[in-house]
């Protein structure tokens, strides 16, 4: 192939290795916010039926904040394969 592929490789595989790696670690962010999101938006539910019982039959997701019903609300499994399914 000779030396233009060499500078060509050179010159391209850095940016996008640079590139994939800023794309993974946003998504990983965005992954973290989402957890925290979920987490928030249960406390709020867990809120509403502290207010009214009656609405618990009303809601699908649970009102517990803690890692495995924040899971479950998201269709994930806690399961340590889970990790490098997400991202």
């Amino acid at each position: 192939m000779g030396n233009p592929f060499v500078l060509f490789s050179l010159v391209l595989l850095p940016g996008l290795f640079f590139i994939g790696l800023v794309t993974f670690v946003r998504t990983v962010q965005v992954a973290i916010e989402d957890m925290v999101h979920a987490r928030g938006m249960a406390r709020i539910r867990h809120f509403c039926v502290e207010l009214a019982p009656i609405m618990q039959k009303y809601l699908i997701h649970s009102t517990n904040d803690d890692r495995s019903a924040v899971l479950a609300d998201k269709g994930l499994g806690a399961s340590p394969l889970q990790y490098f399914m997400t991202v």
